[in-house]
């Protein structure tokens, strides 16, 4: 296994903090999400299994967007068969969704982690650590997830099934559109802390282009639900 703090393997702009808690752990979740560049500098974002499980929980909130985008298909006349194991009953609802997670997670880590490292080379780190751009993104990542799981936690404890929660358009809900754009902002975090980049074009990489991309996407299914 590659060592995180290897200088060799992974140029550090900064020296790296000694942490003594886990990745996961309250405080350091605390630190993702309002002190990002504080957890980025932490020297233990390679412990086992911290980061898996972590890959684990993005994969299950993917897949949690994966059912909410076959509800818009079918809310726009185009449904898919097989949904209905899923959203009317949350054993199946979670059975699923746990269990795609973990190869979810596994394609979240590769393909993911390989696109996060593209965009530092185009940002100037021309030497950036494979492993280390994958845990970054994987705990950038993670700041959109939690909040998209927990708000489906709840949505079991409070709905008959998936479907009712769907149909039940719950302003609490929408406030989810939040944590992607500072799961955007994290990530920009993580890059310029962990490696040598250029401020410009990491902002453009890291920031603006993943901004607008979500903005057009947003803006699409607005004006999809809009035409209904």
């Amino acid at each position: 296994m590659e060592n995180f703090t290897d200088p060799y393997q992974h140029p550090d702009p900064i020296d790296k903090q000694p942490v003594s808690k886990p990745p996961l752990h309250p405080g350091r979740l605390k630190d993702l999400y309002f002190a990002p560049s504080r957890f980025f500098a932490a020297d233990n974002l390679d412990w086992a299994p911290y980061y898996r499980i972590a890959a684990w929980l993005i994969g299950i909130s993917g897949a949690i967007d994966r059912i909410d985008k076959n509800l818009m298909r079918a809310d726009l006349g185009d449904p898919r068969p097989g949904q209905e194991m899923m959203t009317e009953s949350w054993f199946g609802f979670w059975s699923i969704v746990l269990l795609s997670g973990i190869l979810g997670g596994y394609l979240i880590w590769l393909v993911g982690g390989w696109w996060y490292r593209v965009r530092l080379i185009w940002s100037g780190a021309l030497q950036a650590d494979k492993r280390a751009a994958r845990l970054v993104y994987i705990y950038a990542a993670l700041v959109g997830a939690l909040p998209n799981l927990l708000i489906v936690v709840i949505a079991s404890l409070l709905f008959e099934n998936y479907a009712a929660y769907w149909a039940s358009d719950e302003v609490w809900s929408s406030l989810l559109i939040i944590f992607p754009f500072w799961g955007i902002v994290v990530s920009y975090k993580g890059a310029m802390t962990t490696f040598e980049v250029r401020k410009g074009r990491a902002q453009w990489w890291f920031l603006w282009f993943p901004i607008c991309l979500y903005i057009v996407f947003f803006g699409v299914v607005a004006a999809m639900y809009a035409l209904l």
